[in-house]
């Protein structure tokens, strides 16, 4: 019960902040071609290191599966290990 009032609560926070930043984007100078340009390419990128985040985790759980259940876990570490040391590179 509580858990939902809270969750209630929060996506209420995000909905009032979003429309609250409605009238400034409307309101604001009109967009050239080169800031959307930008845009849609940070979104673009973005996207893509969702897409290779859970893409890393899809290959964890296939390593996983095709291993016995007692090494499943170092499994799981290792390629935790590998997602890690990757993004730091």
């Amino acid at each position: 019960m509580k858990t939902r009032f809270r969750k209630n609560g929060i996506l209420l926070g995000i909905f009032t902040a979003l429309l609250l930043a409605i009238p400034g984007i409307a309101l604001g100078a009109e967009p050239s071609v080169e800031s959307n340009a930008v845009a849609i390419d940070t979104i673009w990128t973005l996207i893509a290191g969702f897409l290779v985040f859970f893409m890393q985790a899809g290959f964890a759980m296939v390593e996983a599966g095709f291993t016995r259940a007692k090494n499943a876990g170092n499994i799981i570490m290792k390629n935790l290990m590998d997602f890690s040391s990757g993004s730091l590179i």
